[in-house]
């Protein structure tokens, strides 16, 4: 299976004019923002529409939206500058290739925004962080409609927990799947160096344990 990176839009557009000033840009300067998030949108949509027509399996989108609690941008704002953007990019990926898997990262508390993420038509969601949002209540809101990749807490558990309470989380996660989820159980990020091999061995000795087709 051929996963290829596709773009960004949110990230992209406040790396270019700085994020501050892109927030000052709605009050003062829209029609400034919207004109720069359409020259995003192109470079990312001529990007994911190559990789469609060259066949790849998974296009993956990377958005960052979220910090450790809450959105970095309003919800509001969000759908005003960057909904109808990302709608299109991935209505015109999907007529070139339907069968396409479209996949979006994004960091943080993102909750507020999930039932857009699933309007726009992403149909994998990635990491859904146990340290930034209520795994259990957004799974179980939303598991008909979008697949989980990830829900791991990679910044407490693996870094710090006991075998056990290893073992239980990804116990939990495959209880989810049981109740008609879906999940690819994975660490919610990147490991970073304070994760002991050990408790990687935990990990997927766990999943061997509990993750039986």
């Amino acid at each position: 299976m051929s996963v290829f990176y596709g773009g960004e839009l949110f990230e992209w557009v406040t790396n270019i004019r700085g994020t501050e000033q892109f927030f000052l840009d709605h009050y003062s300067n829209k029609k400034a923002a919207f004109c720069l998030i359409e020259k995003v949108k192109k470079v990312t949509l001529e990007n994911a529409l190559e990789m469609a027509r060259i066949g790849v399996d998974i296009i993956a989108f990377y958005d960052d939206w979220g910090t450790q609690s809450a959105l970095q941008i309003s919800p509001e704002m969000w759908r005003e500058f960057f909904k109808k953007p990302w709608k299109e990019i991935i209505n015109k990926v999907k007529n070139v290739k339907n069968d396409i898997i479209i996949f979006l990262h994004s960091c943080g508390n993102i909750t507020e925004l999930i039932p857009d993420i699933i309007d726009c038509g992403f149909e994998v969601i990635h990491p859904i962080q146990p340290e930034a949002m209520n795994v259990e209540k957004i799974i179980k809101e939303y598991k008909k409609y979008i697949t989980f990749w990830g829900t791991i807490s990679a910044q407490k558990l693996l870094p710090y927990g006991s075998k056990k309470e290893i073992e239980d989380q990804v116990k939990n996660r495959v209880c989810m799947v049981n109740s008609g989820a879906k999940i690819i159980i994975s660490p919610s990020n990147i490991l970073g160096p304070e994760v002991p091999l050990k408790n990687i061995d935990y990990f997927v000795e766990a999943c061997k344990k509990y993750c039986v087709c």
